[in-house]
């Protein structure tokens, strides 16, 4: 599904997605009753292995390779999941399981970089963390990443 999205640009009908798999629709309703359930299951299933992959951070080690691995990991994380996100936070603004699912995610990247970072934080106080902290998590979001590879055509 997520070739197929790359593919159109934009969120696969059912059919085309059958189409793709070389199975029936009623196949495809057998195991996701509704286009949701499939979207979904495909987004955790791209969140999930995505994770799998990546190693643990650690505050550990000189800032400019914690910044580099950062960095690569990110970007990574972006190029895997862009078709699947755009999915979800289309989905997101109608559907709680979306909503929650984005959230969880966010959440998730947020403390990994809070842990990589943790030595630097530390030395500031309480509300400069969260300020920084939000800070990076938008400049490294899908928005961020989306937009230097569409708009600044740097990929």
């Amino acid at each position: 599904m997520l070739t197929l999205m790359g593919e159109i640009g934009d969120i696969p009908t059912i059919s085309q997605i059958a189409d793709r798999a070389g199975v029936g629709l009623r196949t495809l309703y057998q195991h996701f009753p509704e286009a949701t359930a499939l979207y979904a299951a495909t987004f955790d299933h791209v969140i999930t292995t995505t994770l799998a992959t990546m190693p643990p951070v650690s505050p550990e080690g000189p800032l400019p390779d914690r910044i580099a691995g950062f960095v690569e990991r990110r970007s990574r994380v972006c190029e895997a999941w862009a078709p699947i996100w755009r999915v979800a936070l289309r989905f997101a603004v109608h559907d709680e399981g979306f909503r929650e699912r984005v959230e969880r995610v966010n959440q998730l990247l947020r403390a990994r970089a809070q842990i990589l970072y943790s030595v630097e934080l530390a030395a500031l106080p309480p509300a400069t963390q969260a300020l920084t902290l939000d800070a990076l998590m938008s400049l490294t979001e899908m928005d961020a990443w989306e937009h230097l590879r569409l708009q600044c055509r740097r990929d």
